[in-house]
């Protein structure tokens, strides 16, 4: 038979017999002839190798992925795993029955043995086992690897592993060239490995299944299997049940729904704020917040559901003390008010400049150690009319939209000092607004 040699017996006698000629062979009865065990290098006929049932001839194992073999060997399928003669048995899925060295659990859907069954490798508190995808499937912000997937709309993040060369010291230097990329069961695995890569001996890896096989495995990949967290894809957002749902702008339908926690609903298949009249998305905290005069949740949820410096107030959102209502429905200061840049209310001819207090900073209770800078206002020629509370010009003055909008400047808006009204007049090859008395 093919693959057969005559071997004395040990010990030796007259009578020879018919077997595999290494210990790294195996006869496989399926095939007929002696093939390459598992863990061990191929063997060739010709152009062909042959590796056990259930086995393939590959430079990567599907359960190492990240281990380059420089040297192909043979590796059991997926959930598969090689028994002490060097053959592949199927392993014990969830649930089932299972031992360290007799039934190993499925690596590949994120199984370990625990109390002699296979459950999720990081536990229930982490993980679930999703029947469907035969995986165990982790929780968002949850420990993952690249054996248990995250839940829908989500990755494994930080899971990057050590990758390593596989061979022995004179195949080290030709190991750290670039390497083609080879495939596992019909899937491409990236081979070009960055050189110099780290590199194991592979009399360390190539440990004989024995009683003590176990624990020298779990020393040589211990640091090769990397371990991340699962967040949510861009575009998704994590809800308090820690599933995945669409963002602002996130394309949405029956099937992929809005994340309702954000105030998202989906309107002609985007996700957008339930009322967008009356609401406004905030991309720092990711959800859409209630804008001055909305209505607002007044529960335990009422710390966010208000534009920046508004809080809920009978079911309503105002401002805070300090703060003034613009026409965009947002809260900014008022005049003589402790501020930082940005701050003060613009649309009242407001701007942040520095004190002339001798103090440095100030306390204010709503925004509290402020520099020493207050609301003021924006050009020396205004005054402050406390009715209106808004720096107003004085008659004959330029008055409206006020501003260096192409220079990146925030525009100020300037009312006039009544009875005058803001008018505006031709003047050359532009027209602007000054502060006249009504016909």
């Amino acid at each position: 038979m093919p693959g057969l040699y005559c071997i004395p017996t040990t010990p030796p006698t007259a009578q020879l017999r018919c077997g595999c000629l290494t210990n790294s062979t195996v006869f496989d009865e399926y095939q007929g002839r002696c093939v390459g065990k598992v863990g061990h290098p191929c063997v060739y006929s010709g152009n062909q190798s042959f590796c056990p049932d259930k086995a393939h001839c590959s430079h990567q194992d599907p359960h190492h992925p990240d281990l380059y073999f420089y040297e192909s060997r043979c590796f059991c399928d997926v959930s598969y795993f090689g028994d002490k003669q060097g053959k592949c048995i199927l392993a014990a899925k969830f649930g089932e029955s299972c031992s360290a060295s007799v039934k190993k659990c499925d690596e590949v859907s994120g199984l370990k043995c625990v109390d002699g069954k296979c459950a999720c490798a990081f536990g229930k508190d982490q993980q679930y086992y999703d029947g469907k995808k035969d995986k165990c499937v982790s929780h968002i912000g949850k420990n993952c690897t690249g054996f248990n997937s995250c839940s829908e709309n989500a990755r494994c993040e930080g899971s990057s592993v050590n990758r390593a060369i596989v061979g022995d010291g004179n195949e080290k230097l030709r190991a750290r060239r670039q390497i083609p990329p080879p495939t596992v069961i019909g899937r491409s695995i990236p081979g070009n490995l960055p050189p110099p890569g780290r590199f194991i001996n592979r009399n360390s890896i190539n440990v004989p299944p024995k009683s003590n096989s176990n624990n020298a495995k779990k020393d040589v990949f211990s640091d090769i299997i990397g371990v991340g967290t699962c967040v949510c894809n861009y575009g998704f957002t994590a809800t308090k049940g820690g599933k995945c749902l669409g963002s602002y702008r996130q394309s949405c339908s029956r099937v992929q729904r809005c994340n309702h926690e954000d105030n998202l609903e989906c309107l002609d298949g985007s996700c957008n704020c339930k009322s967008p009249l009356h609401q406004n998305y905030d991309h720092l905290i990711k959800k859409c917040l209630s804008l001055v005069g909305a209505k607002c949740d007044s529960g335990r949820n009422s710390a966010n559901s208000c534009v920046d410096n508004a809080h809920c107030v009978s079911g309503s959102c105002i401002c805070k003390d300090g703060w003034v209502a613009t026409p965009f429905r947002r809260c900014m200061l008022g005049y003589g008010k402790p501020c930082e840049n940005m701050e003060c209310n613009s649309f009242n001819g407001l701007t942040c400049k520095n004190s002339n207090s001798p103090n440095n900073t100030v306390n204010n209770s709503n925004s509290g150690i402020k520099s020493g800078k207050r609301c003021s206002c924006v050009d020396d020629s205004l005054v402050y009319n406390g009715q209106m509370q808004s720096c107003v010009s004085q008659l004959g003055s330029p008055c409206g939209k006020i501003g260096q909008e192409n220079y990146g400047k925030e525009s100020f808006y300037v009312a006039c000092e009544p009875p005058a009204i803001c008018r505006e007049e031709p003047g050359g090859d532009k027209s602007s607004r000054f502060c006249r008395l009504p016909n």
